[in-house]
């Protein structure tokens, strides 16, 4: 069975064998910007094109992802390392590490020096 949070368009969970591979396929898939081809697996019911394009259509939302990403960020923020990487004001990207003005305990003070050092950097 899916997490919860991923449910089909019309409400109903769904009763598809291997519904875990075919969604983990199109995520990877989707993050990595590949497209289906290289998922796609004739042979291997769960990773039919069919079964992926339904499953694709059916269940991939703005809402499910957006659910489902809260869920992962709900379970990361209970691991004891997370407390070292202080509290959210660090995004990375290819290697970068970048500050990001997020929090609510953010003072104007705290913004503007935020601000101020996002304006010295070149580039």
């Amino acid at each position: 069975m899916p997490p919860s949070t991923i449910i089909h368009i019309s409400g109903a969970h769904s009763p598809m064998e291997d519904f875990g591979v075919s969604l983990a396929a199109l995520i990877v898939a989707e993050a990595c910007n590949v497209g289906l081809v290289p998922i796609e697996k004739p042979n291997v019911p769960a990773l039919t094109r069919a079964r992926l394009l339904q499953v694709d259509q059916g269940y991939l939302r703005g809402e499910t992802i957006a659910a489902a990403n809260a869920r992962l960020i709900a379970a990361q923020a209970e691991l004891d390392i997370v407390a070292c990487w202080g509290c959210g004001h660090i995004a990375s990207a290819d290697g970068l590490r970048f500050v990001v003005p997020v929090c609510r305990t953010c003072t104007p003070a705290t913004a503007l020096s935020i601000s101020a050092a996002s304006a010295a950097r070149p580039g």
